[in-house]
């Protein structure tokens, strides 16, 4: 699966609460509809540009469709006031419409229904492979 193209990176997922992150958001924004083609590529170029400038915090940056959205942002934050500091910052983007919505997810709560590892998706991948060579 390596020499296929199959992973981007090697990563350790850590603890994020043991690295003083006490949230992570989810929050979707939608672009602007009413923009012209010209102001659309400009959108795009903004966008590429937001997620080299964003600040390390921010593990995700991606467009797509649903929940009547457009776009959604991961983030990890230390305390509220971070994560406030980034919608703030999403919200003054000229080609974003002005409201955002979030789902927060306390780090510390001490209720975890599955930890945000990839040991399940390995396991999903490897029982997949197996069926199929049957």
């Amino acid at each position: 699966m390596e020499k296929e193209g199959y992973f981007i990176e090697y990563t350790l997922i850590p603890n994020f609460t043991k690295l003083g992150y006490h949230l992570f958001a989810l929050t979707f924004a939608s672009i602007r509809k009413e923009l012209s083609s010209e102001e659309a590529e400009k959108a795009r170029k903004n966008g590429l540009e937001l997620a080299k400038t964003a600040p390390p915090n921010v593990v995700a940056i991606e467009r797509g469709m649903g929940l009547g959205h457009s776009v959604v942002v991961g983030s990890f934050h230390k305390d509220y006031s971070s994560y406030v500091e980034l919608v703030n910052r999403l919200k003054r983007n000229p080609y974003l419409e002005s409201s955002c919505e979030s789902f927060l997810i306390n780090l510390d709560d001490e209720v975890h229904y599955r930890h945000l590892t990839l040991a399940t998706l390995a396991k999903h991948i490897l029982t997949s492979e197996e069926k199929q060579k049957r």
